[in-house]
């Protein structure tokens, strides 16, 4: 089963990068007939959304759809890591090597969980999240 992201790309390449069939093939790998498949689906759905809407309106719909994200960052509060933090980071880490060395490969501390513990939002917190960080690196 081919992923939803893989799909997307097929689409994108062939509509808006002007890849052909064969080139898309090439690059991900996926059976001709399946490229083939998702192109046909793809082309069926705009066809009928066209006539359901208008073209103007299904044209600025697959604009938004395909165009890159963008993202404000002017609200973000500014961070600030200090040394304590890069120490734990560090700990946690070297406890992830020394597990993989002993075959707990699932035993690690995955990245989002790393990140959930390391609160970096204010100053003050850096404290608590530096016990926390202790405690769960053990």
């Amino acid at each position: 089963m081919i992923s939803i992201m893989k799909k997307q790309r097929i689409i994108l390449d062939y509509f808006t990068k002007g890849f052909n069939k064969t080139e898309i093939t090439t690059k991900t790998g996926v059976d001709w007939k399946t490229v083939n498949k998702y192109i046909k689906e793809y082309e069926e759905a705009k066809h009928s959304l066209v006539e359901e809407k208008g073209s103007k309106e299904v044209l600025e719909i697959i604009e938004e759809i395909t165009n890159s994200p963008t993202y404000d960052s002017s609200t973000r509060k500014k961070r600030k890591i200090t040394h304590e933090i890069i120490e734990e980071v560090e700990k946690c880490l070297l406890a992830n090597k020394i597990k993989r060395e002993n075959g707990q490969k699932k035993q690690q501390m995955s990245a989002p969980r790393k990140a959930n513990i390391i609160k970096l939002d204010n100053p003050t917190h850096a404290k608590s999240s530096h016990q926390h960080v202790t405690d769960s690196c053990v």
